[in-house]
């Protein structure tokens, strides 16, 4: 044991002083915090699937592009004005938002690769979830869990040249990508700023994005009981991304291409295979 008498060896560098941790915002901050942002999402659910089983006809995205690009610019101020309202009240910041971008073009890269073991993973545990089904049941009897993506988009509209190319970019990277991961980040930042104790470790965030991705989920059942099992699964998987990289960014660039990805399938369906989304399959 070291005398404190005893002067420091001369040279030697001195030990780092503990770092000086932020104070704690009141909880009653995250949890409007947390309100706003949940109710945001659960609204959006609930609302659409109440007009679309009144309307069966009916589709989220609307026809025409004029239409498209209101509804996007509407739904994007609609959702700044929640995210900026929920940060007012918490008081977040950037690192909590895992908002720092690292690596030059590596995200963009990343962020491809990631949307590719994504589609392979969701894929490969559907198939594990409903080949028991299949083999006992036959293919009709998953028409029920199978997501309802003709809901999304009016099949004639995507032929479209400037439709199709709006719904590839802006729709799939800013509406969707963007707005959803900024969304996601929020809310793992929210549980954590509630509960530290049991979010704010490693295995803590994996946890809430669990909850974040059950609540995205839930955001999508105007696409049926299978399509809010596809996004929350595909919800976790962005989470995890987040987490892990530290950053949104890979997230946001994953969400991006696998929604452009899939309305490109969706265009070759409606033009070459349109029976396929009619219990073809």
């Amino acid at each position: 044991m070291s005398d404190p008498g005893i002067p420091p060896i001369i040279g030697a560098e001195p030990p780092e002083p503990p770092p000086l941790l932020p104070r704690p915002h009141p909880k009653w901050r995250w949890a409007v915090h947390l309100f706003l942002l949940a109710g945001y999402v659960l609204g959006i659910g609930l609302i659409g699937a109440k007009s679309h089983n009144d309307l069966d006809t009916e589709v989220v995205l609307p026809g025409s592009l004029a239409a498209l690009m209101k509804l996007c610019a509407y739904e994007m101020v609609f959702f700044v004005s929640i995210f900026a309202l929920a940060l007012v009240f918490s008081r977040a910041r950037a690192k909590e938002l895992f908002l720092e971008w690292r690596g030059g073009f590596r995200p963009i890269f990343w962020g491809g690769v990631y949307s590719i073991g994504l589609r392979l993973g969701v894929m490969i545990l559907m198939a594990i979830l409903l080949a028991p089904v299949i083999a006992t049941k036959g293919t009709k009897s998953v028409e029920g869990m199978r997501p309802k993506i003709e809901k999304v988009i009016d099949m004639e509209a995507i032929k479209d040249p400037a439709y199709l190319i709006f719904t590839l970019t802006v729709v799939s990277f800013v509406v969707a990508g963007l707005r959803e991961e900024l969304w996601r980040a929020a809310m793992i930042a929210g549980l954590t700023g509630m509960a530290p104790g049991i979010f704010a470790s490693k295995r803590g965030q994996y946890g809430a994005v669990l909850i974040a991705g059950v609540i995205f989920g839930l955001g999508h059942l105007p696409q049926g009981w299978g399509g809010v099992f596809l996004t929350s699964l595909l919800g976790f998987g962005l989470g995890g991304i987040m987490v892990w990289r530290k950053s949104i960014w890979e997230a946001a660039i994953a969400h991006g291409f696998f929604d452009a990805t899939s309305f490109a399938a969706l265009f070759l369906v409606a033009k070459y295979a349109p029976w396929a989304l009619r219990g073809g399959l």
